[in-house]
C-alpha cells in the first residue's frame, strides 16, 4: 500500500507523523510530496528522507495540494504498479494513527473510495474549519443530491484503478478534492463513509486552506452557472413580456422565451460554464428532455400560483425560476455537461 502525504511549509508534526507511521505500518511506502516549501522546512523533509519507507518528490513552485496528491499518484503508480490502495493523509498531523488503520484495514473495491470522516461540529472544531467544511457539505448535496459528513477530509483511500483517474482531472488545489468526489458521483463511485476522530492541533493555525478563498475557488462553476442563468432569464424574460403583451397566451409566450433562451443558455453553458465538450448530439438531447421538464414544471408553478395567490403572472414567473434554479444546475452539472474538458 502507498501513502500519499502532500506538504507545504509543513511543521514538527509531519516529522511526529512519519515516525508513527512507519512504525505501525512498517508494510507501507510512503510519499511525501513538497509542493514548493520555503527554505525554512528543508529541515523537515531532510528528516524525512532518512527514513527508509519514506521517498520525497519535490516540486520547484507551489503549484498546489491537488498538484501535489496527482504527483504522488503518478510517481506510485508508475514505482509500485503492484499496490492494493493508496491511502492520502494530511500534513498537519491532524490524522490519527488509529484512524488511518481503519483505512488500511476496511475492505475496499475497485469502485469505491473511503473517506474519513470527521464528527462535525464539535467542541474542537475552530469556526473558519466549520465554515469551510459546512459550506462545501451543502455545495456537495446541491451538486449531486448526496449527503457527505465531510467533503474537506484529506484522509481517503482508493484503488490505483480509480487513482489513474484522478489524474485527468485538472483542478490543482484544494478544489481538486471536491472534484474528486464529484467525479465519483458521476461515475457511480460508491461512498463509505468510516468515522474518525476530531483533532485540530492549535486551532487548526497551520492548514493552509482559507475557508472565504478556497470555498470560493471550489464553487466558482456554480457562480458562472448563476451568471448564465442571470442572461438567459433575462433573455428569457423580455421575450417573454412582450409575446405575454401582444397575445396574452401563457403557454405560448413561455415556450416562445423559452426557446430562444435556450439556444444561448446551452451554448454558454457548455463552453463558458461547465467548460465541457459534452457528447455531442446526446448532450443537446439530454438538454431539451431537461428544458422540457423544467418548461413544465415554471408553466405549472407560474399557472397555480396566480390562481391560488392572485400574484401577476411576471412575478409569478420570478418565484418558479427561481425555485427550480438548484434543481437545473445539478441535473446539468452532473448528468448532461459530464464529457471530458472542453478544448477551447
Amino acid at each position: 500500500m502507498l501513502i500519499l502525504i502532500p506538504a507545504y511549509n509543513p511543521n514538527d508534526q509531519l516529522i511526529k507523523l512519519t515516525q508513527e507511521l512507519v512504525r505501525a505500518l512498517p508494510q507501507a511506502e510512503v510519499i511525501v510530496v513538497n509542493d514548493g516549501s520555503s527554505d525554512g522546512s528543508a529541515d523537515i523533509f531532510s528528516q524525512l528522507r532518512k527514513f527508509e519507507q519514506v521517498e520525497v518528490l519535490q516540486h520547484a513552485l507551489n503549484f498546489g495540494k491537488g498538484r501535489a496528491i496527482k504527483t504522488a499518484i503518478n510517481h506510485g503508480l508508475l514505482k509500485y504498479p503492484d499496490c492494493d490502495r493508496m491511502i492520502t493523509v494530511d500534513a498537519d498531523g491532524q490524522h490519527q494513527i488509529a484512524d488511518l488503520l481503519k483505512m488500511v484495514e476496511s475492505p475496499l473495491r475497485a469502485d469505491e473510495i473511503l473517506l474519513g470522516v470527521r464528527h462535525l461540529p464539535s467542541a474542537k472544531t475552530p469556526l473558519r474549519s466549520l465554515f469551510g467544511n459546512r459550506s462545501m457539505s451543502l455545495l456537495f448535496f446541491v451538486l449531486t443530491g448526496i449527503n457527505l459528513k465531510d467533503t474537506q477530509t484529506g484522509l481517503r483511500a482508493f484503488s490505483p484503478k480509480l487513482a489513474k483517474d484522478f489524474l485527468i482531472l485538472s483542478a490543482d488545489r484544494y478544489e481538486f478534492e471536491m472534484d474528486m468526489l464529484i467525479w465519483c458521483r458521476k461515475n457511480k463511485i460508491r461512498f463509505r463513509q468510516v468515522p474518525i476522530e476530531t483533532v485540530y492541533i492549535d486551532d487548526n493555525q497551520s492548514s493552509h486552506f482559507n475557508p472565504i478563498l478556497d470555498s470560493l475557488k471550489i464553487s466558482f462553476t456554480m457562480l458562472r452557472f448563476a451568471f448564465s442563468s442571470l442572461l438567459t432569464s433575462m433573455l428569457d424574460m423580455a421575450v417573454f413580456t412582450l409575446l405575454f403583451s401582444l397575445s396574452g397566451q401563457l403557454l405560448m409566450s413561455l415556450l416562445g422565451g423559452r426557446a430562444l433562451a435556450a439556444i444561448f443558455n446551452f451554448s454558454f453553458n457548455r463552453k463558458a460554464v461547465f467548460k465541457k465538450a459534452g457528447r455531442g448530439w446526446a448532450s443537446f438531447f439530454e438538454y431539451l428532455i431537461l428544458l422540457g421538464l423544467m418548461t413544465s414544471a415554471a408553466y405549472y408553478m407560474i399557472q397555480s400560483l396566480v390562481e391560488w395567490t392572485g400574484w401577476p403572472v411576471l412575478a409569478a414567473k420570478v418565484i418558479s425560476e427561481t425555485t427550480i434554479f438548484i434543481l437545473n444546475f445539478s441535473v446539468q452539472r452532473v448528468f448532461i455537461f459530464r464529457g471530458p474538458d472542453h478544448e477551447a
